[in-house]
Parts: structure tokens; C-alpha cells; sequence
């Protein structure tokens, strides 16, 4: 190899061409540039051959390497990571040259030197580009190997010492990449940060010194920036991994342990704070955030989040602990916000993004909210932001301070709502000043301040003197003074403000019911009712009982806003009524269905035909939407109330139509359905399921009207029934059928099943249903549930290539457990193993047919054990031939021929035993024992594996 001062200068000179080649991209390709490259490694290589210590095969070795180290750089660094990889992978199969003249005795030691650093540079450069590739493995490999390389104790102090501050560097420089750039889920590699950072600082304290080293002291230096750098950042990892406060405290000490122009101590500080804040010790973090705040070199950033630390820390200790004291913690963060105000004093964003700050909280303190108001009224801040070039700021104020006291009022902390109320209103637009003035009077209604409301109200009146919500509050204001003129007279100025609407009245009858003032509940709606008169395209409503029904129904159901003048359009409810609201509105509408089939129709709805069938309509809508909202909360009763309700005034429609006809049919069917489901969580108080029952039974017989007037209409008309209508009358066999088992008729029940067989559009499902609740229940009998399983069977299987095969098995399953005898048993095995010859393989369920299969042979093998030969002959036989389906048990045959052979020997032997017999008696007894044996070796129990579960469901041997 070429001396140190021919071979060094070729070396830097390829380096600079790699460098301007990575920079001169554009110009010039890949493989022009490969090709410079190569060009100047040649003249390495000639140079090296002039080093005859080594052999020809060792010199073309070394310089293959150091052109493919090169030929990886330029790949690293036009970003093509992979190509510079496989070239890194090359040169390390010549790298064992430069370690074997790195470990050689006869080379000289610059040789020596100057081939460890170009190995060191081939290690550390793979590395980079196997954290680019995220090859974790590789890259701690190498850094090993380049350890190693740099406490070679064959290279001298100066190169070890470099090498091994180089290493660190790498370290420490790879960790902050890792700490400053966040992963796909938003979090930091703070581990493998960590672990880089010790090994930076293992390196650094196992660097070796030389006291006669005139440049020790440079050295040192160097080194204690280094590891000032390692552990600013081991314990910024530390804090970033969330539960790791102390290691990160050992780091600050010995961050403070370095010499004072080395450690930053701002930042220092900063690292100090966040690990006490973690550690819960909020007097020594209030010592480091006075600190911070106290150095003129930090920034506003550092001392805004200093003081964010300290909240978070404060809020995290009251959460956990909740003997904590309110305000505990809050002394510091108060003088720090002070000497922030008071250092920059001429930023205006400083106050806005204090109070920001100090309101960010999840849960902010009572201490926090008086600083940051502190702060919104103090002359100094006022002045600042309401000069016109400080705008967005004032806005943005505006925007937290109004948002903060929109939280206090959803939570009805009304004092505080109001207080940052009348703070945001210093920094209120002008198209913002009406509204905010408003709501701080809400606030001081809340807390009966009522003067102090209409104060507030005068003001917003100041900039919006015609606004309808003015004259709202006043009302609301007065119905809390119990001062019915005043409330009167505000009833009236709403009419003539710009922004009225006639929801505005209908909301001020209703506070004026729930402040109990009547007489404005009634000038409210007089008032109403006038503006429905001047309506002249919605019909008018005359009919005062449906009047005040409608009105008490709305102002119940808190309806939404209607079309303007009219008060019978069919409302949009918006809201879902539960408990006490639900029932009160189940008693309104009971009263008024009772109420009109008590009156008659135009009595209760008035003259007008159009309008009152609107009102009609209105009320029945109403009625179904309140009872849907019930069914859904499972208020049942109330539901069914509702529903015939509906149904009720859809029957008294003057002019109905046949969808009027049908919703009433609907009404009733859907009433009786909803008195079911009343009956089934009634529980056990007889009477309660008793009226659900009977109201149920009364719907049906409506719906039986109404569903023969729709027949009638429709026979007239021409048309046919609809698919809807054949499903109803589905439903309503259904619920036939279950009032008919709560009353406990067993002829109303095979009634209602001989009407299901024939009617067309019955599904296997609903059979399944009758059949299950006739199971159910105590007034039936079997004979009934096992009719609608045959019935539901048939059904299954007339299916066609749709057949359930699930349903059928599991059909099947229930009627052989519910056959009370033999004969019925057998029917139904003869009846599934034709139903298989004709199956496709493997539809049917196989673990079902496993079931078939044992429960038919452990029948028979019963039937054996007690000596009934010929039904276990049958029961075998057909078990043997349920097996020729099921594979999963098609082992077992063999076994199964030879038990049901010994049962065919026992039958034979019994029946010759009943013909009269020559044998002595010691025959007798061996044939006797022989037929024992015969019997015993019946029982299959290991037939199948099945669980404890499959075997209880059919009987065992």
C-alpha cells in the first residue's frame, strides 16, 4: 500500500468528488458518475501497488474495497440506500485485509492508522445507511465492530482518542434524529434513543487521556461538549418515555457537575422542571420555574411552557390525590405569569396566549381562572389589544374567554359563566356585543340577580333595540318577579319586533306555565291563535278542546319550530321523551281519545272540515311519533296508549283515504303488538298482564275492522292487497296466537294454527315462533307445539334449493325430543334418513346428523337393555342407516353391525326360548348367561365424542 503522503491526498480527492457529484445530480447520471469515480480509484490503486510489504492478492483486495466503499457513498448519498447497501455488503468482504494490517506488526503505525480510519469509516457508514433502512440488528453490529476498532490498543492515543469521539458524536447524533422525529402513530423511539445515548456515554468516560498531550486541555474540552450533549438529550429520552422522571434527574446533576459555559443552563432548568413536574415535587418545580423566568436569555416559548408543565403537573397531583389543597402549586405559576407580563410587557400576543395557557386545562382551577380574568381586565392588557391593529388578537380573547364561559354554563356554574361572560364583552366586536350582553343576562337570571339581568338586557338593547330575545328575557324577568302586567306587556312588544316568529309565543306560553302565571300562558296563546286567523293558506282551527289538546301536546313534546300561522301541521319531533314526559303525554292523548269518542267529531275538532282533518292528522302523527319514542325506551304501556289514540282519530277522519285507512289498521295492529310486549315484562302480577292481555285482544278486534273496511275499499276500488297487508295479517295470526295462550284457550290456539296453515304467505319462521311459544307456555299442551313444528317443517323443505338445512336439523331435533312415544320416534328417524337419500353431501349438519345417529342407537341399545329386542332392532337398523350419511362417525359401523347382530342372536334365541324346550335345566342357565352377555354388550356411550352438553339433550345408554 502506498505511504500515508501519497495515498492520503488520492483518498480527499475522491471524497471531494463524491461530495460535488451527490450535489451535481442533475447534470450528470449515475453511472457517469460511478465511472469518474473509478477513474480516480485506479490512481489509488497504481499508488498502492507501490507497497511491497504486501502481496498482489492483498493490494487488488484493499483497493476492490476502498472502490466499492467509495462506489456505496455515492449511492448513500444520491438516497438509494439499498444499492449503497449491497455495495457496503460487498466491501466487507475486504474488510478483514484492513483489520489484519490494523493487527499487523511489521506495518507501520501511520499505515496502521490510516487503515483503521478507513475501516471505521466503512463501519460507521453502513451504519447510517442501515438506520436509514431500519436494519436495527446490522446497525448495532457495526457500531460494536467500530468500537472495538477505536480501543485497538495497536493504534495510537491521538487516533483512539478521535475514533472514539467520532463514535460518540454518531451516537449522540442518530439519538436526537430519533427524539425530533415522531412515528406513524405519533409517538417517539424514546428506548432506542436511550439506549444509544449510554452507549455515547459509556464511550465518552472510557476515553483514555495523556497527561503530556499538549492539546489534553482542547481534548477535554471537547469531550465534556460531548457529554454535556449525551445528557441534555439521555434526559430529554428519559422524560420523553413517560415514567422515567428519575433517571433523567441523575442526568440533570450531572449536567450541573460540567463546566458552567458548557451545560445551558436555561435548558438545564427547563429538563429539571418537566422531571420534577413527572416526580410530583411542585415546590421544587415552583424553584425551578421562578428560575427560568428569572434569566433574561429564555425565551417566551420556555417560559410558556414552563408554566404548562407546572398546570399539567398540578392538575395530574389533584386528580390522583383528592386530599390535595385547591390551590396548591398555583403561588408559583402566578409570580411566573407576573414576571412574564412584566419582561414582555410590549408583545400584545402575550396576554392572549397566558390566558390560553391558563385555560387550557381539562380541568381548570378556581386559582388559574381569577389569574387569567386578572389578567382580560387590567388596564394594561384593554389598552394594548383595543388599538385597531391588534384585532385578530382581540378576537382570539374574545373567542377563549366566551367559549370557557360557554362550559361554566353548560355545567350551570352560572356565576362563573357570567364573570367570563362580562370579560369577553371588554373585547366584543360590535355584531358581538347584543349576544354577549344577553347571555351574561341568562347568567344573572340563573342566579335570580334579576336587576342586575335587565341591566344586561338594556345594554344588548343599546346596539339591537328591536330584537325579539330582548323582549324575551324581559318576560322571563318578569315571570320570575311574579309581575303578570310587565310579562304582558313584553307578550305584545314581540310582535312587533323584526325577528319575530309566532315559536317565539309558543315558547313564552310555555315559561309562563312553568313560572304558573296562566293568564300570560293564555295571552300567549290568544295570540297564536290571532296569527293562525290572518293565515289565509293554512286552514283555520276553531275547535277550542283540540286547540288547547294540540298546544299542551306541543308544549309537552318541546316541539319543533312549525310553518308560520299554523298550529295543526304534523310536527317533526326532534326530541325523544322518556319517563314521566312519556307517560304524561300517554295521559293527554288517553283523555283526549276518551274524550272524543265521547263528544263526537265536530264538537271536539270544530266546523272548519279542512282544518279540522289537518288537526286530526296532526294529532295522530303526533301521537304515533310519541309512541314510536316509547317503544323504543320500552315504555310499552304508554306505547299502546298512544297507538290507539292514533288509531282512534285516524278512524274519525271525515274524509279518509285508503293510506288513512291503513294507518289506522297499522295503529291498532302495532297497539296490540306493543300490549304483548307489555304483558311479557309485566312479570308475575297477574292483573297487569291480565290488562295488557285484554287491551291487546280489544286492539285485534279494531284491527279486524279496520283491515275489513280496507278489504271492503279495495274490492271497490279494484285493487288488490298489497304484500304489506299480507304480512299484517301475518302478524296478527301471531298475536292471535299469543292471546290465546295467555288466555289459556286451547281451541282459540288450534283455531289460530289451522288459519296459519292456510295462509299463503306464512313462513317455516313464523311456524317456528307459534310452536315456541306453545312451548313456553303453561296454558298449552305439546300436541299444539309439535303440530307447528310439522307445520314449520313442511315448510322448511318445500324451500327448494333456499332449504335452511340448520333450521331443518334443528326443527328436527325438537320433535324427536318432544315425541312422547316409540312410534313417534321411529316416524320421525324413518322420516330424516329419507330426507338424507335425498340431500346433497354435507348439507345437512354434521354434527347434527352425529346426533341423530347416537340418540337413534342409544334408543335401540336402551330398548336392548331391558330386553325389548325388536324396537331395538329398529332403532339399530335405522341408526345404521342414518350412519351411511356421516362420515365423521363411519368408523364406528363395524361395531355397530356386530352389536345389532347380537341383538338379532338375542331375538332368534328369545323367540325360540317362548317355543317349548328339550334342554336341562344346566343348558337353560348357559343360554341364560350367554343372552346376558348379549344384553350388556349393547350400550354405546363412546360412540361419538360429543360434549356433556350434545349428550344431555338425547338419552344415553
Amino acid at each position: 500500500m502506498a505511504p500515508t503522503s501519497a495515498l492520503s491526498p488520492l483518498l480527499a480527492h475522491a471524497n471531494a468528488v463524491v461530495q460535488g457529484i451527490a450535489a451535481d445530480t442533475a447534470k450528470e447520471s449515475t453511472e457517469d458518475a460511478v465511472q469518474q469515480l473509478k477513474s480516480i480509484v485506479f490512481a489509488v490503486t497504481s499508488a498502492g501497488r507501490h507497497n511491497k510489504k504486501l502481496t498482489s492478492h492483498e493490494q487488488t483486495a484493499i483497493w476492490d474495497l476502498i472502490c466499492i466503499l467509495w462506489t456505496g457513498k455515492l449511492w448513500a448519498d444520491f438516497k438509494d440506500y439499498e444499492t449503497a447497501e449491497a455495495c457496503y455488503a460487498k466491501a466487507m468482504e475486504y474488510a478483514h485485509y484492513l483489520m489484519e494490517v490494523c493487527h499487523t506488526a511489521d506495518q507501520s503505525q501511520s499505515f496502521k492508522e490510516e487503515c483503521a480510519a478507513e475501516l471505521f469509516g466503512l463501519y460507521l457508514d453502513r451504519t447510517a445507511v442501515a438506520w436509514q433502512l431500519q436494519q436495527k440488528a446490522l446497525a448495532s453490529s457495526l457500531l460494536g465492530r467500530a468500537r472495538d476498532l477505536a480501543s485497538n490498543e495497536d493504534l495510537g492515543y491521538e487516533v483512539s482518542f478521535q475514533l472514539s469521539l467520532m463514535l460518540a458524536h454518531v451516537h449522540a447524533k442518530h439519538a436526537q434524529h430519533l427524539l425530533t422525529t415522531r412515528q406513524a402513530d405519533g409517538t417517539l423511539e424514546s428506548g432506542e434513543a436511550i439506549g444509544l445515548l449510554n452507549a455515547a456515554n459509556e464511550i465518552i468516560s472510557n476515553m483514555s487521556s495523556d497527561d503530556e498531550d499538549p492539546a489534553m486541555d482542547d481534548k477535554i474540552i471537547a469531550a465534556n461538549q460531548l457529554s454535556a450533549q449525551v445528557y441534555r438529550q439521555l434526559a430529554w429520552a428519559y422524560l420523553e418515555a413517560g415514567d422515567k422522571p428519575a433517571p433523567a434527574m441523575s442526568c440533570i446533576r450531572a449536567l450541573r457537575d460540567l463546566p458552567l459555559e458548557m451545560t445551558q443552563q436555561s435548558v438545564i432548568s427547563f429538563l429539571a422542571l418537566k422531571a420534577l413536574c413527572q416526580l410530583g415535587k411542585l415546590d421544587e418545580a415552583e424553584s425551578e420555574l421562578l428560575s427560568i423566568m428569572s434569566s433574561s436569555a429564555v425565551s417566551l416559548a420556555i417560559c410558556l411552557g414552563s408554566v404548562k408543565l407546572v398546570l399539567a403537573a398540578i392538575a395530574a397531583q389533584k386528580e390522583s390525590d383528592s386530599d390535595t389543597v385547591e390551590n396548591s402549586g398555583l403561588a408559583g405559576v402566578k409570580s411566573a405569569v407576573g414576571l412574564i407580563q412584566e419582561r414582555f410587557a410590549d408583545q400584545a400576543n402575550v396576554p392572549v396566549q397566558l390566558v390560553r395557557l391558563l385555560l387550557a386545562q381539562e380541568k381548570v382551577s378556581e386559582a388559574a381562572e381569577q389569574t387569567a380574568l386578572d389578567i382580560c381586565v387590567s388596564e394594561q392588557t384593554n389598552e394594548m389589544l383595543t388599538q385597531e391593529e391588534e384585532a385578530p388578537l382581540k378576537e382570539q380573547l374574545f373567542t377563549l374567554l366566551y367559549n370557557h364561559a360557554t362550559v361554566h354554563f353548560q355545567q350551570r356554574t352560572y356565576g362563573l359563566a357570567g364573570r367570563f361572560f362580562q370579560a369577553a364583552h371588554l373585547y366584543a366586536k360590535e355584531g358581538n356585543k347584543a349576544k354577549t350582553a344577553r347571555v351574561m343576562a341568562v347568567c344573572n337570571i340563573a342566579t335570580r340577580s334579576l336587576n342586575r339581568a335587565l341591566e344586561y338586557v338594556d345594554i344588548a338593547a343599546q346596539t339591537e333595540p328591536r330584537s325579539v330575545h330582548n323582549a324575551f328575557l324581559r318576560l322571563k324577568v318578569h315571570l320570575l318577579q311574579q309581575d303578570s302586567k310587565a310579562a304582558g306587556d313584553q307578550i305584545r312588544a314581540m310582535l312587533s319586533c323584526e325577528d319575530f316568529s309566532h315559536e317565539v309565543l309558543r315558547v313564552a306560553a310555555q315559561e309562563a306555565l312553568a313560572a304558573e302565571q296562566g293568564h300570560v300562558a293564555k295571552a300567549a296563546l290568544l295570540h297564536l291563535h290571532s296569527l293562525v286567523e290572518k293565515d289565509k293558506e293554512a286552514a283555520m282551527f276553531q275547535g277550542d278542546e283540540a286547540m288547547i289538546i294540540s298546544n299542551l301536546v306541543k308544549l309537552v313534546l318541546e316541539t319543533g319550530e312549525q310553518p308560520e300561522g299554523s298550529i295543526a301541521r304534523q310536527p317533526e319531533t326532534g326530541k325523544k321523551d322518556t319517563g314521566n314526559q312519556l307517560s304524561e303525554i300517554a295521559r293527554v292523548f288517553g283523555k283526549a281519545s276518551s274524550r272524543l269518542a265521547e263528544v263526537g267529531y265536530q264538537p271536539f275538532f270544530g266546523s272548519d272540515s279542512t282544518g279540522r282533518a289537518t288537526c286530526l292528522e296532526w294529532l295522530a302523527a303526533t301521537a304515533w311519533n310519541a309512541a314510536i319514542t316509547a317503544g323504543d325506551s320500552k315504555k310499552y304501556k304508554d306505547a299502546a296508549t298512544l297507538l290507539a289514540a292514533a288509531g282512534s282519530f285516524y278512524e274519525k277522519h271525515p274524509m279518509p283515504e285508503t293510506s288513512t285507512v291503513q294507518y289506522q289498521k297499522m295503529a291498532f295492529l302495532m297497539a296490540a303488538s306493543a300490549a304483548l310486549e307489555g304483558a311479557k315484562g309485566a312479570g308475575e302480577c297477574e292483573q297487569a298482564v291480565n290488562d295488557y292481555v285484554d287491551m291487546a285482544s280489544k286492539m285485534l278486534k279494531r284491527y279486524k275492522q279496520a283491515m275489513q273496511a280496507l278489504t271492503d275499499r279495495q274490492q271497490s276500488l279494484g285493487s288488490a292487497p298489497t304484500r304489506t297487508e299480507d304480512k299484517s295479517q301475518v302478524y296478527m295470526l301471531l298475536m292471535e296466537f299469543e292471546v290465546a295462550v295467555h288466555t289459556g284457550s286451547l281451541q282459540c290456539q288450534r283455531d289460530v294454527l289451522e288459519q296459519c296453515k292456510q295462509t299463503s304467505g306464512l313462513s317455516a319462521e313464523s311456524m317456528l315462533k307459534l310452536a315456541a311459544l306453545s312451548k313456553r307456555a303453561s296454558h298449552s299442551t305439546p300436541d299444539i307445539a309439535r303440530e307447528a313444528l310439522h307445520a314449520a317443517l313442511k315448510l322448511l323443505l318445500s324451500k327448494g334449493h333456499a332449504v335452511q338445512y340448520d333450521q331443518v336439523a334443528q326443527t328436527l331435533r325438537t320433535l324427536v325430543e318432544m315425541s312422547p312415544n316409540d312410534a313417534d320416534k321411529l316416524k320421525l328417524y324413518q322420516e330424516a334418513k329419507e330426507l338424507l337419500a335425498g340431500l346433497p353431501s354435507n348439507a345437512y349438519p354434521d354434527r347434527e346428523l352425529q346426533w341423530l345417529v347416537t340418540t337413534c342407537w342409544n334408543r335401540g341399545a336402551h330398548q336392548a337393555k331391558f330386553q325389548r329386542c325388536e324396537a331395538a332392532e329398529q332403532y339399530m337398523r335405522l341408526a345404521l342407516g342414518l350412519l351411511d350419511h356421516c362420515n365423521s362417525l363411519s368408523m364406528r359401523k363395524q361395531m355397530m353391525v356386530e352389536e345389532l347382530s347380537k341383538v338379532v342372536q338375542r331375538k332368534t334365541s328369545k323367540n325360540r326360548a317362548e317355543a317349548p324346550s328339550t334342554k336341562s335345566p344346566a343348558e337353560h342357565k348357559r343360554c341364560r348367561t350367554d343372552d346376558d352377555v348379549i344384553a350388556t354388550a349393547v350400550p354405546l356411550a363412546d360412540l361419538m365424542d360429543t360434549s356433556p352438553a350434545d349428550n344431555n339433550r338425547g338419552e344415553t345408554s
